[in-house]
């Protein structure tokens, strides 16, 4: 996977159009690198962050992103008996925003603007142990739901007339609702509790991410 992405890079670096064609050019597709450096480090549950944006004005754009992570791990052992654990993550943020840019340099432009975001993410870990006739099946879940505002401020750099590279950092002003479960299952005995919660919730992240996008 990390190869294909390379290759394509690489193709549309080299299928590049003269200045003149670029002025008609109204939408750029990008997505964050993050994915790329998570694998060769071989990290699990590697983040996926796309962006599609549109030309509204000059200077000015709509953007539509998508972030995505997943993940899922399975062990089983025996001591004294047999065990087996499970967990799962998975986490879905779609975003609407509007984003400007101002000229910095030659090749840079200032990017700032804000996005609304959806947010909702799931995480469960189960553990079943069996020993003799007495069996027991531990389980913790919790689920997030909410929406945020986030306005950034960001970097680009033109590497050739369709290609370039950008950098945000953002605060994220943010509200939810979620759940926490734990069910607890046992030969003679069943135990299941559930608490509600909401929150409120700042908080700021540096510009780390980088991104490439493609213009078309």
């Amino acid at each position: 996977m990390r190869k294909v992405i390379l290759i394509v890079l690489l193709a549309l670096l080299y299928a590049n159009p003269s200045v003149a064609q670029t002025d008609s050019l109204k939408r750029e597709i990008g997505f964050s690198t993050q994915i790329i450096f998570d694998n060769i480090f071989e990290s699990s549950g590697s983040p996926v962050e796309l962006m599609l944006k549109k030309r509204t004005g000059e200077n000015k754009w709509m953007r539509y992103g998508l972030g995505l992570t997943g993940s899922h791990h399975d062990n089983a052992y025996t001591r004294n008996g047999n065990f087996k654990t499970s967990s799962t993550y998975l986490s879905i943020s779609p975003s609407v925003g509007i984003e400007h840019r101002n000229p910095l340099l030659k090749k840079w432009h200032i990017l700032y603007g804000g996005d609304l975001s959806l947010n909702y993410n799931y995480s469960t870990s189960t553990q079943i142990s069996e020993d003799n006739n007495t069996s027991v099946e531990v389980s913790n879940s919790t689920y997030n739901a909410g929406a945020g505002l986030r306005p950034f401020l960001g970097l680009a750099y033109n590497i050739t007339p369709r290609f370039y590279v950008s950098t945000e950092a953002f605060a994220n002003i943010s509200t939810y609702f979620g759940q926490n479960r734990h069910q607890r299952k046992q030969t003679y005995e069943n135990i299941d509790n559930s608490a509600n919660r909401w929150g409120f919730d700042v908080n700021v992240r540096p510009a780390s991410a980088i991104f490439v996008y493609y213009r078309f």
